[in-house]
């Protein structure tokens, strides 16, 4: 009974493991501003590429989620790597 119990109450914390999991894929946080409510790691690489025109808003804001903020980093990072590989004064 003991052995059954432990292994109940094991299956149970998984699946609360699993369901804010698929809580967290099926509504992602989207960041329409650059403010508080985004990551502060990622602000700079944002405003950056909303600067440069690589993002655009709508009239609702941005509308990014984790995945575009990780993709605005990345792009900043390889502009830099590329303008440093040319000579090119960013």
């Amino acid at each position: 009974y003991e052995e059954l119990k432990a292994e109940i109450s094991a299956l149970k914390a998984e699946n609360a493991t699993l369901k804010a999991k698929i809580e967290k894929l099926e509504n992602p946080m989207i960041y329409n501003y650059i403010d508080e409510n985004m990551p502060e790691w990622f602000r700079d690489d944002v405003k950056w590429c909303a600067d440069n025109g690589i993002i655009l808003g709508t009239g609702d804001g941005l509308g990014l989620d984790d995945k575009d903020l990780r993709i605005c980093a990345m792009v900043r990072r390889a502009v830099k790597l590329i303008c440093k590989l040319v000579g090119v004064k960013v």
